[in-house]
């Protein structure tokens, strides 16, 4: 990080973000760094400096602020504060990591999406980023650039991050069925009682298991999401089917009657009933 040098106050970029989000953060400031800017973030406050007088005469005087919007920043007070200077200044270029709404006031700006760039595992800077900061620097613009470039950028930021969502629930909604499929073949082949009682219930929770993987990954083939509305959505589908499988299995796969007392089978064979469990006395 570039040392602080008390004679001079300006940088060419002031980073603002919430402090818990200080690793990921780091990424890009070491992203920024490698293209040669004098950064600035709070990790640069000298010991024994109070912090608003630190921090506000480089926040004046800073070229460009990227206030970096998160599930937790989006409810700073400083970095909304921050961002509001900036914005009065008119070097703003707000950027995302997560999948979050700006704030109150900032939702009208255009922001980047670095979500699939942190996925990606950092780096580079995203193009766009990166010729914006330059312009700015060099005064040849004021703000990202048209509104159609922004666009194009992030639609195809969220078709990556889409695809590789609709990936992942293809893969696991094929691994739980392949799981279900293998079991009821298993029980077909067995055909037999299932005398041991852990067995059983090895069974139906490997069963109910494969059921919720499958409650949520088949809201994602409609395009929902993994966060938000999303994520509660897929949540009560996986509960959902876990609790029918796990309440269901004994009809599904059982006899006539299956008695275990004390953990050993008694009677019954395997076809179409329930499982009673009666405790020694």
């Amino acid at each position: 990080m570039p040392k602080e040098d008390s004679g001079a106050v300006k940088h060419d970029v002031f980073v603002s973000y919430a402090n818990q989000d200080k690793d990921r953060v780091e990424r890009l400031v070491t992203a920024l760094d490698a293209e040669g800017w004098n950064v600035f973030w709070d990790q640069d406050i000298p010991p024994g400096k109070e912090w608003e007088s630190w921090i506000l005469p480089r926040l004046e005087a800073a070229a460009v602020i990227i206030p970096v919007w998160s599930t937790l920043s989006v409810k700073s007070r400083y970095v909304k504060q921050e961002a509001d200077i900036a914005h009065k200044r008119g070097v703003l270029v707000p950027v995302t990591i997560d999948d979050v709404e700006p704030p109150f006031g900032f939702r009208h700006l255009q922001a980047l999406n670095l979500m699939p760039w942190f996925a990606a595992g950092g780096g580079a800077l995203p193009p766009l980023l990166k010729t914006t900061i330059q312009g700015m620097l060099s005064g040849a613009q004021t703000a990202f650039p048209a509104p159609d470039v922004v666009r194009q950028e992030r639609a195809t930021a969220k078709g990556l991050g889409g695809q590789a969502t609709a990936q992942f629930d293809r893969i696991a909604a094929v691994c739980a069925a392949l799981v279900i499929v293998g079991l009821v073949v298993f029980l077909l082949i067995r055909n037999e009682e299932i005398a041991d009682a852990r067995l059983f219930f090895a069974l139906r929770v490997v069963l109910s298991f494969g059921a919720a993987v499958l409650g949520a990954t088949i809201p994602g083939f409609l395009s929902v999401a993994w966060s938000g509305s999303g994520l509660t959505v897929r949540a009560g589908g996986a509960l959902a089917l876990f609790a029918l499988t796990y309440l269901y299995t004994p009809e599904l796969v059982t006899g006539s009657h299956i008695e275990v007392r004390n953990g050993s089978y008694v009677g019954g064979n395997v076809s179409n009933s329930t499982i009673s469990v009666t405790p020694s006395k």
